[in-house]
Order: structure tokens, then sequence, then C-alpha cells
């Protein structure tokens, strides 16, 4: 069975190929040489039924012109088969090489009826090795203690994703990543992949229970963002408050941090499951990044984020946050029972104590 799948891809390898193309020219020419065929051209005028025949005519050809031929169409075979394994065979030897990363951060397992491994790696080509993060126990049970572990495994996933690639070239690696988790830990998910791995992010469709990525559609949002004017250097920490699918409501952030003055970016058609495409994530970051960088210029040093968003929106967020020129943030998780935030993660700035590939877990005051 493995050497009949192996024949498989041969020939699939070989039809569309150049070497494809002169095996099957050489073909046609060993049959032009010798497959005995007559060139005819006949019209009889003089019959109502009269019949046109067309035809090859080689019987007439000299031995030497169709040897002459016949050789040349061998060589075209020959050529194409030489170039066809060799080209086969350094294309698996490529594939063989090439590794695929899968990075799932579980938090919410009861709510998936696939992982995202199962999802998507049957398409892949090379190795496939999953790092899967799991932490939903940890975020069911709610206690501090628990979230402290949930955060801990979050925190090490920089560390298994560099064991996964030891001794690999770059250009080998892919990587993909997926999550369904609470908003601080997908937000720090973000941070620890950076530009720095690159990856490919899916989004699970929980309608359809199925894993996805983004469609390269025109953005369809219009971002609006609301500075408070008041916002000065006084002001050494504010709310910032991200509405992209979800809305943020002035009472949830009023009942969190009474005495904080507020910037808000919203998207205004804010529905879940409503942002598939990345030119729209895209414009929802660069506001963040915007305005964060304006409130870094009024004085601003600590930025408590209050965000509404879907995973991979959170993780683009985290991936794009420039953690040495913009305040240092805490992402918040909101709890419906109480209307208010009850936890959070901290990322801090480059040059603090904190490793800035790790969070800090926190509590409103």
């Amino acid at each position: 069975m493995k050497y009949f799948l192996l024949i498989v891809d041969l020939i699939k390898f070989f039809r569309p190929s150049f070497a494809g193309t002169l095996v099957k020219c050489g073909v046609a020419l060993e049959v032009l040489a010798f497959g005995g065929y007559k060139l005819i051209f006949e019209y009889d005028r003089y019959i109502n039924n009269g019949h046109l025949a067309v035809g090859i005519n080689t019987s007439d050809t000299s031995e030497i012109v169709l040897y002459i031929i016949g050789v040349f169409g061998a060589l075209l075979m020959i050529g194409g088969f030489w170039i066809g394994i060799k080209d086969w065979v350094t294309l698996r030897r490529n594939n063989a090489r090439k590794k695929n990363i899968i990075i799932e951060l579980r938090g919410l397992s009861a709510t998936l009826n696939q992982s995202l491994k199962s999802s998507i790696s049957k398409t892949m080509i090379g190795q496939v090795d999953e790092v899967l993060v799991e932490i939903g126990q940890h975020v069911t049970a709610g206690t501090s203690s628990e979230l402290e572990k949930a955060l801990d495994k979050v925190n090490n996933i920089h560390s298994r994703i560099e064991t996964a690639i030891a001794g690999k070239d770059p250009g080998d690696v892919s990587i993909h990543a997926g999550t369904v988790a609470p908003t601080p830990f997908q937000f720090l998910f973000g941070v620890i992949l950076d530009d720095e791995f690159s990856p490919n992010v899916w989004e699970y469709e929980r309608l359809k229970d199925e894993w996805q990525t983004l469609d390269q559609n025109e953005p369809s949002i219009v971002v609006n963002e609301q500075i408070d004017p008041r916002i000065s250097s006084q002001d050494t920490e504010v709310v910032v408050a991200v509405a992209a699918t979800f809305a943020v409501l002035d009472s949830t952030i009023s009942n969190t941090w009474p005495n904080l003055k507020v910037a808000k970016i919203e998207n205004p058609t804010a529905t879940p499951n409503s942002i598939w495409t990345e030119a729209d994530q895209v414009q929802i970051v660069e506001s963040f990044l915007r305005v964060m960088a304006l409130l870094k210029n009024r004085g601003v040093k600590k930025v408590h984020l209050a965000l509404a968003a879907s995973p991979s929106i959170c993780i683009r967020l985290g991936r794009h946050f420039d953690q040495r020129n913009l305040p240092e943030v805490t992402v918040y998780q909101f709890d419906r029972s109480s209307n208010r935030y009850t936890w959070g993660v901290e990322i801090a700035s480059i040059g603090t104590q904190i490793d800035p590939k790790k969070g800090k877990l926190v509590q409103p005051n």
C-alpha cells in the first residue's frame, strides 16, 4: 500500500508539470514514427454524400527520418522522466523538512466540538506537532489560585513553542494558533506569539462548529475613537474600552473603575462573530495603537483595558501591542453576574522587572 500511494503521488506530480509535458511530447513522437498513420485528403464532389478524410501517412517516409523522430521522442521521454523524478524526490525531501506547529489555548473546552489540530492538520504538508494548552478546569473553578495555575500554563507557551521548533530552519516552520479562552489570556497569548513566530490565526465559528481563517474582503466597518478631553498628565491611569464584536456598557466601567477617565474605541455595528475580514481587524488594531500612543503622550502610564472582541482580534491586539513605547496595560475579564470586571492579566512594559513575555494576575481595586 505504501508503494502504491507513492506511485499515485508520483503520477499526480507528473501530470501538470514540465516533465510530464516532455513525456507526453515524446510519446506523441513515438506514435508518429512507428504508428503507421497515413495522411489522407479526399473529397468526392460528384457524390451527394461526399466525404472528407484526414490522416497522417508515414508509410512513404524514409526509415532514417522515422528513426530520428523515434530517437528524439525517446530522448524527450527519458529526459522528462529524469527531470520529473528528480523534482519529485527534491519536493518530498523539502516537504519532509517542513514542520507545522499547531498551538491551541483551550479555556472553554465545553464549547468546542473539535480541536484545532483535528480540523486543519489533514491538509498540511510535512510534520505536524500540537502544542495544546488546556486551562478549562482552572478557569471553571475561578478562584485566584486556580487562575494562577492557568496563567502559569499560558506563560509557559513561549518556551513550549521554542522547544517544538528547536533545530528547525525558520523557513521550514509554520505556526497556526487558535483559542477559545477568557479575554485576558487571549490577549496574553498574542503578546507571547508576537511577530517572532508570525502565526496563522484561526477563529472558531460557533454557529458552524468549525475553525476558520479570516477572509480578504474590503473593510466593512467604521471604527470610532473617543478620548475624554479631560485626560491630562495628572491622570496616570485611565480605562480604554474596545468594543469590537460586543458592546462595552458605561455602567460596567463605572461599576469597576468609578474614578477613572475613559477612552473608547467602538465598532457601532458590533455583534458576535461579525468580523471575519482581516482589513476590519487591522482597522481596530490601528485605532487601538493610535489611542494608546495619544494617551502615552498625555502622560498616562497605566491602562485598564476593557476588551470585548473575538479571539482572533484579541490575539492580534496582543501581537501588535508595543511594550516598549506604550503604557502598561492590564486586560480584564467581564463577569456578567456582577456587571463588572473581576480579574485581569497585567502586561508589563519592557524595562520593568516582569518578563515581557509573561503576564501577572491582578484584580481591580
